[in-house]
């Protein structure tokens, strides 16, 4: 995504880097937290920052301009790794972000945060598990976690039964769930954020490029009929020109999608300020 080629490294941020918040096979699985040095309010709003990667690959360092940003903006980034396939099956990675949530909750008073006010941001498979997020938790035994106020949805995958090539779609249906791709299965229909949300569903932001050759820019348009059937708020934007990331060769659109990331973030941080 090169998001660092956006944003100017001014250091606003204490950042904390490295926290444990879960443990798994021995194996720590570790989240950075971006504190503001001028808070948009005390204590302060958090806003969870997912990785991409095809649930296969990435980490959070991927996201550390995007999180400085928003610490500079005033909030706390709270920058996530989580498991990856194909090591790790489906819902590994979804149980660790919202055991994230579970420890930010848990600790909110020690790094000063705001536990009720959150939200979350995304790249691609990682835009897929922070709607996720925002549709709260809704596997079997799990303790609730708190809805968000809004998720800002880089490109990411909503319908994982519809528009893809099968190549792709067997491709991460074996890696990340284990099985062959199958569009009619439940388990495909509820890999789907589009089936997973509600009325209670938060506010999306949803950037989307119309050139986008791996996930093609009709799923955020059926993101968009799902959340407004169920009246929940909705900003589309789609970018003529823009790929799958928010980086261009050509100026002219490389001035769009930045204009477009920055009035996004300025949505984000509202969400969680007010």
């Amino acid at each position: 995504m090169l998001l660092a080629s956006f944003f100017a490294w001014c250091l606003a941020a204490d950042i904390k880097l490295d926290i444990a918040y879960k443990t798994v096979d021995d194996k720590p699985i570790l989240m950075d937290i971006y504190l503001p040095d001028k808070p948009v309010r005390k204590p302060v709003p958090v806003v969870f920052v997912i990785h991409g990667g095809a649930w296969i690959s990435g980490s959070k360092k991927d996201m550390a301009a995007l999180s400085q940003e928003l610490a500079n903006r005033g909030v706390a980034a709270v920058n996530l790794d989580y498991r990856l396939a194909p090591k790790y099956k489906w819902p590994s990675m979804l149980d660790d972000c919202q055991d994230a949530q579970r420890f930010i909750s848990a600790h909110a008073q020690e790094y000063g945060l705001d536990p009720a006010r959150t939200a979350a941001v995304g790249g691609s498979a990682g835009s897929h598990l922070a709607l996720l997020l925002g549709a709260g938790d809704q596997s079997q035994g799990a303790t609730k976690v708190p809805r968000l106020r809004g998720v800002f949805n880089m490109f990411g995958p909503a319908d994982l039964t519809k528009d893809f090539s099968k190549q792709v779609a067997d491709l991460v249906s074996n890696q990340v769930m284990g099985r062959p791709y199958d569009p009619d299965a439940e388990e495909t229909k509820a890999f789907s954020p589009v089936n997973r949300i509600d009325k209670s569903m938060c506010p999306v932001y949803t950037l989307h490029g119309k050139a986008d050759p791996l996930v093609p820019v009709i799923q955020a348009s059926r993101l968009d009929e799902a959340l407004k059937a169920l009246g929940v708020p909705h900003t589309l934007v789609l970018v003529e020109g823009m790929g799958h990331g928010v980086t261009s060769s050509d100026e002219k659109v490389d001035i769009a999608i930045k204009t477009e990331l920055v009035k996004a973030l300025d949505w984000l941080v509202e969400k969680v300020s007010n």
